[in-house]
C-alpha cells in the first residue's frame, strides 16, 4: 500500500499551530486609520494645553500704562496658577461665541504652594465687572495691602501699618517740571531718560518719569526745578470709598477686610464694607446686599454685622498716577485671584513695528 502525502486534498487537515500572519492594511483602510491617528494626536494635545491652561499657566498681554515701567504696552506674560492654586471653573465660553456656560462646579480653588504676598504682581478679574466672575476681564496690579493691614498715602507716599513703604524698582509717576523758557523741554531730551510729556502751560510742565528721574530731569538744559506732582488733598480723584474726600496721591487710611472679622454696619461703615460684601456675594450666587431706609440685609436676611468669608486684597499699579485700583474701586477678594504673573516671555513695541528682544524671558519682580 502506497504511502499517501500528507495533505492531501481528499483528506481534512488539522489546523495549524502557527498563528495567523496579521494581513496588511487595504488602501481603504490606511487613510481612516492615519486620519484617527491625527485627530488622536490633536485632541490630546488640546486637552494638555488645556489642562494646563486651567491648572498651571496662562498667557495675558498687557494693554494698557499703569504697571509701567516694570511692565510695558505688549509684553506678553506668563502667568502662574500653580502659585495660589488655581480655580475651578465656574462657565467656559462656546467657540466662535460671547455665550457662557455654567459648568455646575463648586466654586473652590485646588491647593496652591504659595500665599499671596505683599509685593506681588497678580492677575484678577475686575472686581466692579458683571457677570459670571471667570467671564469678567482680568485687570493686573501689584499687591500693597494684606488681609488686615492699614493701607495709605501721604503726600505720593505709601505707608502699610505706619510703616513706609518703598516704590517698586521700575516705578513710575509724574513730575512737575520748570523750564526758564516755553521751549526749552525737548522731546528727544526726555526720550533720552525714558521720559515723556503729559501736559502743562507755559514754564510748567507735567512730565512722565521713572521714579528716580529727578536727578537726570533737573539736569536737562533750561530746567529750573522739579518736584513730584501732588494733587490737592480731597480732590475726589480717590473714588473708594464712596463719599470720601480722599486724592491718589492723599488717600485712606483704610483697613483690608481679613477673613473672619466682623463690621458692625452702620452709615459709617456701610460706605467702606459695601462693594466687598457684594463681590463676596457675587462670587457665591447669593443676593447682593441692600441698604434700607430702616436697616440692612445680606443674604436676603435683615442684619446689623457682617463676617467676611474671604480674605481681600488692596492693590495699586507702578504707574500710580495712570492707574486705576483700589483706590478707585476697592478691594480685591481672594476668590477673584487668578494668578500671579512670573514671566514675560515676549514683547512687542507697536510704535517702533519691532519686537522688544531686551524684554522677552524676564522675570517680573
Amino acid at each position: 500500500m502506497g504511502i499517501r502525502d500528507q495533505g492531501s486534498a481528499d483528506e481534512p487537515q488539522a489546523p495549524s499551530s502557527q498563528p495567523e500572519a496579521p494581513r496588511p492594511l487595504t488602501s481603504v483602510n490606511r487613510p481612516l486609520s492615519a486620519a484617527y491617528r491625527w485627530a488622536r494626536t490633536i485632541g490630546l494635545a488640546f486637552l494638555v494645553a488645556a489642562g494646563l491652561r486651567t491648572c498651571a499657566f496662562e498667557p495675558y498681554q498687557i494693554p494698557s500704562e499703569s504697571m509701567e515701567g516694570t511692565l510695558r504696552v505688549g509684553d506678553f506674560l506668563l502667568v502662574s496658577k500653580a502659585h495660589y492654586g488655581a480655580r475651578l471653573p465656574a462657565t467656559f465660553g462656546l467657540p466662535f461665541s460671547r455665550r457662557r456656560v455654567h459648568t455646575g462646579l463648586p466654586s473652590a480653588r485646588v491647593p496652591g504652594f504659595a500665599g499671596i504676598r505683599r509685593g506681588d504682581v497678580v492677575v484678577f478679574n475686575y472686581p466692579p465687572g458683571a457677570g459670571p466672575l471667570d467671564g469678567r476681564p482680568p485687570f493686573i496690579k501689584r499687591v500693597v495691602g494684606l488681609p488686615g493691614d492699614t493701607v495709605e498715602l501721604r503726600d505720593k507716599v505709601l505707608y502699610v501699618g505706619g510703616e513706609r513703604v518703598p516704590l517698586p524698582a521700575h516705578a513710575r509717576h509724574l513730575w512737575r517740571v520748570r523750564t526758564v523758557a516755553r521751549d526749552d523741554l525737548r522731546a528727544d531730551s526726555l526720550a533720552a531718560i525714558d521720559a515723556r510729556e503729559r501736559g502743562g502751560h507755559g514754564t510748567e510742565r507735567l512730565v512722565d518719569a521713572p521714579a528716580g528721574a529727578a536727578p537726570r530731569l533737573v539736569a536737562l538744559p533750561g530746567v529750573e526745578r522739579v518736584a513730584p506732582y501732588v494733587r490737592p488733598e480731597s480732590d475726589g480723584s480717590a473714588r473708594f470709598p464712596a463719599g470720601a474726600d480722599y486724592s491718589l496721591d492723599d488717600y485712606g487710611p483704610v483697613v483690608v477686610p481679613r477673613r473672619g472679622d466682623t463690621v458692625e454696619l452702620d452709615a459709617e461703615t456701610w460706605p467702606r464694607v459695601r462693594d466687598a460684601i457684594a463681590r463676596e456675594a457675587a462670587a457665591a450666587g447669593r443676593p447682593a446686599p441692600r441698604r434700607h431706609l430702616d436697616g440692612f440685609e445680606v443674604d436676603g436676611a435683615p442684619a446689623q454685622t457682617y463676617t467676611f468669608r474671604e480674605d481681600h486684597y488692596f492693590v495699586m499699579g507702578d504707574n500710580r498716577d495712570d492707574s486705576a485700583d483700589s483706590r478707585t474701586w476697592g478691594f480685591v477678594p481672594a476668590s477673584f485671584v487668578i494668578g500671579k504673573a512670573v514671566l514675560v516671555y515676549f514683547s512687542w513695541d507697536a510704535d517702533a513695528g519691532a519686537p522688544r528682544w531686551g524684554r522677552a524671558m524676564r522675570g517680573i519682580e
